[in-house]
């Protein structure tokens, strides 16, 4: 009989689909118990009974579908879609009483599968997936679950699945994410034949096929991993395994500023060289957003604030597995004028005695020079330069009074600053 055959496939899923069911074409296949992630830490289990039905065109299988939470307990109304492939193909090779299911009270729901009418002439075993897809929210949830209903023709006889057990370990048993994994299946065994075949599903949409075979998950979070094995005279049977996934370690971000006091146009060196990524990886990226609407990359730049203020700077680590850090430092920018400062000696000077004024703990802005000293002593006397001096006098009858000198100071870039300091006179 030929088999109307669709082009539409369900997903990197029945990738894996494809690869059992043609390994599997005359003899009996054990249904696979699938658990998988789905939403909020919910599992999908699905199974078949019987799973082996003749093509005869009335046969049946009762396909039935459990949802349970993350502590065992069963889900309500979760939407279902039930689809037929052979060989990974979307193809209604038999029929499905329902096509769109919702779980009861239980967490359960179920279909009926019925075999398609006996073929004009000899026909194989043609194994039928069943194909459960959750509908939801949660992308990894519509990872369709699958399970196999073998249907033969009248005569023929299935190895028994009992005859095979699978089995396999992995190294190390709790991996992070993006650590490879050893997933080993040699512990398998057979008591019909020699097992020629193991085939892989990771749960994270991954597949393989070999005795022991690595793999990488991409993400944190709990994967159900399935192994079918089949021995030499096709009996075969699965095992699914939890494997928890951990976040792995990030890198360190930190870095350094120079100068720590810069000022309007001034270039300012950023440094992440300390920046460390964790054991056995490598930093790829350095990202930076200087908090005035500019970014830069690299372990070491520079940058120049157009304004000042006190700006936010952001760095952002990313090493080879995709994982990221950040560190955050505050840098305050300067307006670039100079500080005025002045002391003087005597500090309680008497009329007539000569004062001297000192400027030399001016400070100007980072990268200028003070160019000019201009002094106003408060009593009509002036004067230039770094270190001055002055007498003042005070007139007769006057026991004392305080003048108010005035020190301006220029820099290399044209700007000022100024000063004012009391000084009292006495007689």
């Amino acid at each position: 009989m030929a088999r109307p055959h669709f082009s539409h496939r369900f997903g990197g899923a029945l990738l894996g689909l494809a690869l059992l069911a043609s390994a599997c074409t005359t003899t009996k296949q054990e249904t696979p118990s699938l658990t998988g992630p789905s939403e909020l830490g919910t599992s999908i289990t699905i199974s078949v009974s019987p799973d082996v039905v003749t093509q005869d065109g009335v046969s049946q299988s009762l396909v039935q579908i459990t949802a349970r939470d993350a502590n065992g307990q069963p889900l309500r109304n979760v939407a279902l879609r039930a689809e037929l492939a052979v060989n990974g193909v979307g193809v209604d090779f038999g029929t499905l009483s329902a096509r769109s299911l919702v779980t009861d009270a239980n967490g359960r729901a179920s279909v009926t599968f019925t075999a398609p009418p006996a073929p004009a002439g000899v026909a194989p075993t043609t194994d039928v997936q069943v194909v459960i897809t959750p509908l939801g929210t949660d992308f990894a949830n519509a990872t369709p679950r699958f399970a196999t209903i073998h249907v033969v023709p009248g005569g023929t006889t299935v190895p028994p699945r009992g005859s095979v057990t699978p089995k396999f370990t992995v190294t190390p048993a709790a991996p992070n994410d993006n650590e490879q994994a050893l997933f080993d299946a040699s512990a398998s065994t057979s008591t019909t034949g020699t097992i020629v075949q193991w085939l892989w599903n990771f749960g994270d949409g991954g597949t393989a096929s070999g005795e022991i075979v690595p793999h990488t998950f991409r993400s944190a979070g709990t994967f159900a991993v399935t192994l079918t094995v089949i021995d030499s005279i096709g009996a075969s049977n699965s095992i699914t395994q939890n494997v928890t996934v951990g976040q792995g370690a990030l890198p360190t971000a930190t870095f350094v500023v120079s100068p720590t006091n810069p000022v309007i146009g001034q270039q300012i060196n950023f440094n992440a060289s300390q920046s460390r990524p964790a054991p056995g990886r490598t930093i790829r990226s350095f990202q930076w957003d200087f908090g005035d609407g500019t970014s830069g990359s690299g372990q070491t730049t520079s940058h120049a604030y157009a304004n000042n203020g006190t700006f936010t700077v952001l760095l952002t680590v990313t090493d080879d597995a995709g994982r990221t850090a950040v560190a955050t430092q505050s840098v305050t920018v300067g307006n670039g004028n100079p500080t005025a400062d002045f002391t003087f000696n005597p500090s309680a000077p008497r009329t007539g005695q000569q004062v001297t004024f000192d400027a030399s703990s001016t400070e100007p802005a980072p990268g200028r020079s003070i160019t000019s000293f201009s002094w106003s002593f408060g009593d009509g006397g002036s004067g230039t330069g770094q270190t001055v001096t002055h007498t003042f006098t005070l007139p007769a009858g006057t026991q004392s009074q305080t003048f108010n000198v005035l020190l301006t100071v220029t820099d290399s870039a044209g700007r000022t600053n100024s000063i004012t300091k009391p000084v009292t006179v006495t007689q």
